[in-house]
């Protein structure tokens, strides 16, 4: 028995122990005591050489059964206990022990199976038993083993409960959109830009940067006078270079209008502004600069009127202005609201709208809610 680790010292206890009570019955002639003796003795089966006929006789016996094991490259024998009986020739034995043919600190799950006289060691179920579990104080990367509770509870506060979607693109949101919003705010995008290729009117298309250069570059350059300071022979210059010349006097731009030359000497340079008061012009010369207006102030004339907060019905009034004809081919009537009254004016939409002798009529949108000041200017033309 000297090979038998501790479960089989337990079982030869347990066995001497029914032999010596089976002695006393046999001695006290109370039965049979060689048969109870017999009956109490362990059933070593070694492994690939007893039968399962011969373990089931022993299991039928009563007989306590084990199977000797030989742990490979070793010469040490585990006896491992009976389990379970399937049929008569399918027996069960099982075994954890503390010792392994690489590590005898580690426990062991030995499971044999005697199936019909073939014997076998059960890979599935035969293996190494962790002694204590190692746990990770939180998930780790490629690690096997089990996370403590706490590490886990940890690392599922760190993360987001749900996610909230915007149903479409948002600003200054930072939440994903969903796949149909993103498809919505797409289609309604242009594809691609599509460029003229020259300025072009009534276009919404941005031009293409040729196209913009080549409108400029057609443009005529223009050459701006210095009114008293530049000369004819600097105004000769630029327009033999096919630019447009203008001058500056007054707040008013004058252009070149006439290029004067006596016996093929250039003499002067005539700038003209035309307005519906009169014509005006500069021009230049060989002793400076001058100007001159042609005053028409005899076919131009200008009447004030009043259009009284008061004096509007169904959004019109008419008010007499001297001067004014019924037929609008002879003049150009042109009211113009006074500083004061021009905010008032436009804010009402005034307007005149109908022209009789001696008089005028107008119309607004709204009605003024005060008293309104009109110059009416007047200006005789013909065919």
């Amino acid at each position: 028995m000297a090979n038998i680790p501790i479960y089989g010292k337990l079982v030869n206890e347990t066995v001497e122990s029914i032999i010596a009570d089976a002695s006393q019955v046999g001695m006290s002639g109370g039965g049979n005591a060689e048969t109870a003796i017999n009956n109490a003795k362990p059933f070593y089966a070694d492994y690939g050489v007893t039968t399962s006929a011969e373990i089931d006789a022993a299991y039928l016996a009563g007989r306590p059964c084990f199977c000797r094991y030989t742990i490979p490259n070793t010469d040490f024998d585990l006896y491992i206990p009976l389990l379970g009986r399937q049929n008569s020739t399918y027996h069960n034995f099982g075994l954890v022990d503390g010792v392994t043919p690489e590590n005898e600190e580690t426990p062991y799950l030995y499971m044999i199976a005697c199936d019909g006289d073939e014997w076998s060691l059960d890979a599935t179920m035969s293996c190494a038993i962790q002694k204590q579990l190692t746990f990770d104080n939180a998930p780790t990367q490629n690690s096997d083993n089990p996370v403590k509770s706490g590490g886990v509870y940890t690392a599922l506060s760190n993360k987001q409960d749900s996610l909230t979607f915007d149903n479409a693109p948002t600003s200054n949101s930072n939440n994903p959109v969903k796949s149909g919003g993103i498809y919505t705010a797409l289609a309604s995008k242009q594809n691609t830009l599509t460029f003229d290729d020259v300025p072009t009117s009534g276009s919404n298309n941005p031009v293409k940067s040729g196209g913009i250069y080549s409108a400029i570059s057609a443009r005529r350059d223009v050459f701006v006078a210095t009114y008293g300071t530049t000369t004819n022979a600097e105004i000769t210059a630029a327009c033999n270079a096919g630019k447009l010349c203008i001058v500056m006097r007054n707040d008013v731009i004058y252009v070149l209008a006439i290029y004067e030359a006596k016996n093929g000497v250039h003499t002067r340079d005539r700038f003209t502004s035309a307005f519906a008061y009169y014509i005006d012009e500069v021009y230049v010369d060989n002793t400076g600069w001058h100007a001159y207006v042609y005053n028409h102030q005899s076919r131009i004339k200008y009447v004030q009127i009043t259009l009284a907060a008061n004096a509007w019905s169904s959004s019109q009034q008419t008010v007499t202005v001297t001067g004014i004809k019924s037929d609008e081919t002879e003049q150009l009537i042109q009211p113009v609201p006074a500083s004061a009254s021009r905010a008032a004016y436009e804010a009402a939409g005034v307007k005149a709208t109908a022209q009789a002798t001696g008089s005028l009529t107008f119309s607004c949108e709204s009605t003024p809610a005060t008293d309104l000041t009109v110059y009416v200017i007047i200006t005789e033309v013909s065919a």
